[in-house]
């Protein structure tokens, strides 16, 4: 895990080594996700179940109990709205999406539903409004992308058009703007909150490299600032780059690099150390499950 202030990030002096990383040996798969209810308290999600929780900011972790016993599942994002109240997404083994719900911190969870739909990201702007995405699982374009938004707490959910959507792969809200990242260096931009939607085209960083083959995420700090994780399909290369437009121009950062890992997840905690936001970038190596 690779951890950075807001602050750090947009600094263009900034250096790598200023990063700690974190391994953790004990988990059952790579890790997919993490988000924190507070300081101390917080969930982390992955491949072949891996669903834990820390009530000491990381230093130990206890497996979360179920309501269901699912065969096998990826957890592939976890979003956490209030000091109680959190939300995670699975997709099982025979592909079907379920969204669980917190409202305890993590201690308990229970199904809001399930879906033929494959998830792959959860997104809330506060208690009831949020956003679930990922991509159709019976669709004769095996990239095509869904969208579907809830505005009571995710008791029930309906479904956003937005033409050209891949699959998504991260939704990032402030204020009125939502921007969703998707496969095929896809990008989208809502002013308005879902009601309409543009899509931006982002600058490929490798011109040998198609932008059908990279996979795009994205978080935001506020409506101008925001980064951006290119992964490429089938070499080495992970691309980071930062907006402060709103994603209208990108500028790359020094964290670029060939790791010869998969960056899977980013994002910018909710929890401050100072007067900054702490922004998270993980993966696993490449030849994983990613």
């Amino acid at each position: 895990m690779k951890s950075f202030t807001m602050q750090q990030f947009f600094d263009p002096n900034y250096k790598l080594r200023d990063t700690f990383f974190l391994r953790n040996n004990n988990f059952s798969g790579d890790i997919l996700a993490v988000d924190f209810f507070d300081n101390n308290v917080g969930v982390i999600s992955g491949i072949d179940g891996l669903l834990y929780r820390t009530e000491d900011a990381g230093k130990t972790f206890s497996k979360i109990n179920l309501p269901i016993q699912f065969s096998k599942f990826d957890s592939y994002d976890i979003e956490i709205v209030s000091k109680n109240i959190g939300f995670v997404v699975f997709t099982l083994d025979n592909q079907d999406g379920v969204i669980l719900k917190t409202i305890d911190k993590g201690i308990t969870w229970t199904q809001l539903g399930s879906s033929r739909d494959i998830w792959r990201t959860i997104e809330f702007q506060n208690e009831l409004v949020g956003y679930v995405g990922g991509g159709i699982r019976f669709s004769v374009d095996s990239n095509e992308g869904i969208i579907f938004k809830t505005t009571n707490g995710g008791e029930s959910w309906s479904q956003i058009h937005i033409s050209g959507l891949a699959t998504v792969r991260s939704i990032s809200i402030q204020e009125n703007f939502v921007y969703v990242s998707c496969s095929s260096g896809k990008f989208f931009k809502s002013m308005d909150f879902g009601a309409s939607w543009t899509e931006i085209s982002l600058p490929n960083p490798n011109n040998d490299i198609p932008m059908q083959q990279y996979l795009v995420k994205s978080s935001f700090v506020n409506k101008d600032e925001g980064f951006l994780i290119y992964n490429t399909v089938f070499n080495n290369d992970v691309f980071v780059f930062k907006t402060r437009d709103g994603g209208n121009s990108w500028e790359e950062s020094i964290i670029s690099s060939k790791y010869e890992s998969f960056l899977n997840y980013c994002f910018f905690s909710n929890v401050t150390f100072g007067n900054n936001k702490v922004m998270y970038m993980f993966g696993g190596r490449v030849g994983n499950k990613s």
